[in-house]
């Protein structure tokens, strides 16, 4: 059952579901659930790829994780130059690496 359904409910009397309510539905959640899953999706999930996949790739190992982690904090500070470089689909982060 949705959780609107259950706060709207007459007679209903739990505040953690009231609060949930309220909290959930705001746009800031909203916007940071989105910033956290293009996070997921453009680094995170790339990165934990290439770390387990040592056996893989041939001239790769978890050693060379320096240029990956100087890709990863480039693409972090032009982000956080211009928030919406995050949502922009010509941004390719591991792209010398995958080269």
């Amino acid at each position: 059952m949705p959780l609107r359904d259950v706060v709207f409910v007459p007679g209903h009397a739990n505040i953690l579901e009231d609060y949930l309510w309220i909290v959930l539905r705001t746009n800031e959640m909203a916007t940071a659930l989105r910033v956290f899953t293009l996070l997921d999706i453009r680094m995170s999930c790339p990165m934990r790829w290439l770390c387990g996949s040592n056996a893989k790739l041939s001239d790769w190992s978890v050693f060379k994780a320096g240029g990956l982690f100087e890709l990863v904090e480039t693409a972090l500070l032009a982000i956080a130059a211009d928030g919406k470089a995050l949502s922009d689909p010509v941004l390719d982060i591991f792209g010398p690496i995958a080269a």
